[in-house]
């Protein structure tokens, strides 16, 4: 069995306080270099809506602007949505915080709105591709299908249809 923890980032390693509830538990951030120090932490909170949650994350001062903000939201989103159904992770920081938007913008999260003085970011994990890689398959079985039946036109209809059908099917399944 693979050893989940720590995560381990190009120059940081993610400790859960708690390994059982990582998801909705304090962690802790230090070097690769020095594991006997501690340079922050940061919080992962479970949200009442399934398939959500929130990190927010706290440098000490002299490992701020260096990096590992982005690194940290970077590797924490990979993680978050490796773990099963969550699908957005989100995080907040204060308007004036620039330090922190562009960690939050360089590790792709995605600017949704400013609400109370914050502007609230999230990453989405990545759909998949279900109906386009049946569409594929479905040309390849429609010109197969078309060759045996001695009529192309009407074989690639078929094989398109069943193909984009059944990555349909599939994508909405993905969703629930």
């Amino acid at each position: 069995m693979k050893k989940r923890f720590p995560v381990v980032t190009d120059r940081l390693l993610l400790q859960p306080n708690n390994e059982e509830d990582c998801l909705n538990s304090e962690w802790s951030v230090s070097l690769r270099e020095e594991l006997d120090k501690t340079i922050g932490s940061f919080k992962l909170t479970r949200s009442k809506v399934p398939g959500e949650a929130s990190i927010s994350v706290e440098l000490e001062p002299d490992y701020r602007n260096q990096g590992y903000g982005s690194e940290i939201f970077y590797d924490m989103s990979i993680f978050v949505f490796g773990t099963g159904r969550m699908k957005e992770l989100y995080a907040s920081c204060k308007d004036e915080n620039r330090i922190c938007k562009r960690a939050l913008e360089k590790a792709k999260y995605v600017y949704r709105e400013n609400k109370d003085g914050l502007d609230h970011f999230s990453v989405k994990k990545d759909k998949s591709a279900w109906t386009g890689l049946y569409v594929c398959i479905g040309f390849l079985a429609g010109l197969i299908l078309g060759i045996l039946i001695s009529n192309l036109w009407l074989g690639m209809g078929i094989g398109l249809l069943a193909g984009f059908l059944t990555g349909w099917v599939l994508d909405a399944r993905e969703k629930q």
